[in-house]
């Protein structure tokens, strides 16, 4: 035989093995999918689908709550900074008026 062929040989057989591990690995991952799906209680695909539409129609609910949360953030950065400054005019006051009048 001619090193040619043997190495055509050599190359075919790593590539067919390279395919069967790449098989036995999709099916060891399909198999724990499979398990943690009936752990879960998904049963069938019309479950799945159920699931998938479901978080699909959480998309615009989650981005509706993000925007209020940085509005929120927005605000209470607002908000901190008029209580600074709240702060340091009242103890200017106090400073400047000999501490006469105390806020109760």
């Amino acid at each position: 035989m001619a090193p040619d062929t043997i190495i055509m040989v050599v190359l075919i057989c790593v590539g067919v093995a390279l395919i069967i591990a790449g098989l036995v690995y999709v099916a060891i991952t399909g198999a724990r999918l499979a398990k943690a799906a009936r752990k879960a209680g998904v049963n069938s695909m019309d479950d799945v689908r159920i699931i998938m539409r479901k978080a699909e129609g959480l998309a615009p609910r989650v981005r509706e709550i993000t925007e209020k949360q940085r509005m929120l953030a927005e605000r209470m950065r607002s908000l901190s900074a008029s209580a600074a400054k709240l702060n340091y005019l009242k103890s200017e006051f106090d400073r400047a008026t000999g501490g006469i009048t105390h806020l109760k």
